[in-house]
């Protein structure tokens, strides 16, 4: 190619890196170069700090004087670079951005460098440095998460038995800072609890927290809107943070992490492979302490640690922790008996809710503390939870029966059965125990004492109708009713056979 070609392609050159903004690489594709000559042609620019429609005016000599001996390195670009790794550090503090570095570095050099140049000095830099960390990440912004794919063994003492522990590994990206620990398994509740101790290791909570795609946080993965487990979603509720998982097959969304766990592999692992463990909090104060020297080592080719870049630049901008640790949560959607109770399946007791919702399906979240029932968004019942098998709220009751429930008792009903015949009171008793609630055989109850008075049926009667019912564990006014009305209660009970009659079809030999 002739010289004046060459200045023609040079023009070209800029024009598409500059005014059509294309790639190095996608220069280079459509002039046939080199990449590495674009790049070299499109920093000799920036150099020169001249704007691009002069030096598309300038002639051949002045472009070949430009581009080919290039001037001499200022003294304000050297002053620049010396600055650098302070910028380095202040572009990951929360509100620092590239502009205030300049307005910065203008009140201290007042004939530095523009702007522009001042953005493209400072981004090729941190590149060459390969710092680009503190460009992408802000001190105290997120917190990536994961499981390690190697587990470690546990040891059972009495049996021998070898079982294996999940690994939870955190990570925050600014500082590098990094935490693991030895769970039980990836259920939510596990998981939850290894943040939970993550979270109070860094002292203070991120802004955002990204897990990968695991079920204990996520219930549907998405592009776009991921659906986060209700629990986990609760948990970041409570601790003022958010949480957005990774994408799925995108390893670079979750680098860092993947990162952190080969450092957890060679500095936690590698050291424990000869040892042996019977307890997960035993196997957690190694790790701790392997996870410490890890922060507190100083960053190859760096003297600060990951631990001082924390203390320094991000643990204040971490957002503090709540007072008390989050309670796990579990939802269920449940119809409400007619009874006015729900049953939750944790521990199978009951809990009330109003009888206006008799027959409604309804949402029940609860602790181990708490329960609360919802219906349309809107709570209706509250319960702390105390253990008992049935938990009533009187004014949750229909109206005609509040007044049997404060009046009666089921002592007082067995008192009152008793004075009619032991038979009675026995009955009354099971009746109560075969109900849900006590105040649900309040009404049953009742009912079947007015059946002892004299214009009815009389007490005598009512004791052996009772007893009659007890033989066949019928328990229900109807029942004892029935045995009334047909005078059954006269009766005397066959005998109960306890031995087979002799019969020639029985194979044995009586004797």
């Amino acid at each position: 190619m002739n010289r004046r070609k060459d200045r023609m392609k040079v023009r070209k050159l800029l024009k598409l890196r500059l005014e059509e903004g294309r790639s190095d690489r996608s220069v280079a594709r459509i002039l046939d170069v080199s990449k590495t000559t674009v790049g070299n042609y499109y920093q000799a620019f920036l150099r020169s700090e001249l704007p691009l429609a002069e030096v598309l005016e300038l002639s051949d000599e002045d472009l070949e004087e430009l581009f080919y001996k290039g001037p001499a390195e200022p003294e304000r670009f050297k002053t620049l670079m010396e600055e650098i790794p302070y910028m380095e550090k202040e572009l990951g503090k929360r509100g620092v951005d590239k502009k205030r570095l300049w307005v910065e570095y203008r009140e201290r050099h007042a004939d530095g460098y523009a702007y522009t140049q001042f953005c493209a000095h400072l981004k090729r830099a941190l590149r060459q440095m390969e710092s680009s960390v503190y460009l992408r990440h802000k001190a105290g912004d997120k917190l990536f998460v994961d499981f390690a794919g190697g587990k470690l063994p546990l040891v059972d003492r009495d049996t021998g038995e070898i079982w294996e522990a999940e690994v939870l590994v955190a990570v925050l990206p600014y500082s590098g800072l990094g935490y693991a620990e030895a769970v039980q398994s990836q259920k939510t509740a596990h998981f939850l609890y290894g943040l939970e101790n993550a979270l109070e290791y860094l002292g203070g909570v991120p802004s955002l927290i990204v897990p990968d795609n695991m079920k204990s946080a996520v219930t549907k993965a998405h592009r776009y809107e991921p659906e986060l487990n209700r629990t986990f979603e609760d948990f970041c509720t409570h601790y003022g943070t958010s949480a957005h998982p990774t994408r799925t097959a995108a390893p670079k969304d979750k680098a860092h992490v993947e990162n952190m766990v080969k450092i957890v592999y060679r500095n936690v692992y590698a050291l424990l492979r000869n040892e042996t463990f019977f307890d997960l909090e035993t196997l957690n104060r190694r790790i701790r302490e392997l996870v410490d020297a890890l922060n507190d080592a100083p960053l190859t080719n760096r003297s600060e640690s990951r631990r001082d870049l924390f203390e320094t630049g991000e643990k204040e901008t971490l957002r503090p922790l709540p007072i008390d640790r989050y309670e796990p949560k579990r939802y269920e959607t449940k119809k409400v008996s007619k009874f006015c109770f729900i049953q939750a399946s944790e521990d199978l007791n009951f809990y009330s809710v109003p009888y206006p919702y008799i027959g409604k399906t309804v949402e029940v979240v609860y602790s181990a503390r708490h329960l609360e029932v919802i219906h349309n968004n809107r709570r209706i019942a509250y319960h702390v939870r105390t253990g008992e098998r049935y938990q009533l709220i009187p004014a949750h009751l229909p109206p005609k029966h509040q007044p049997e429930l404060t009046e009666w008792s089921e002592e007082r009903i067995v008192a009152k059965g008793a004075t009619i015949g032991p038979e009675t009171a026995a009955y009354l008793k099971a009746l109560i125990a075969s109900r849900p609630h006590p105040h649900i055989a309040f009404r049953a109850c009742l009912g079947i004492l007015a059946l002892a008075k004299e214009n009815r049926y009389g007490p005598y009667r009512l004791n052996n109708a009772c007893k009659r019912a007890a033989l066949f564990d019928n328990y229900s006014y109807h029942s004892i009713e029935s045995i009334l009305k047909k005078d059954l209660d006269r009766l005397t009970p066959a005998p109960t056979q306890y031995a087979l009659p002799l019969h020639h079809n029985v194979r044995n030999d009586y004797r």
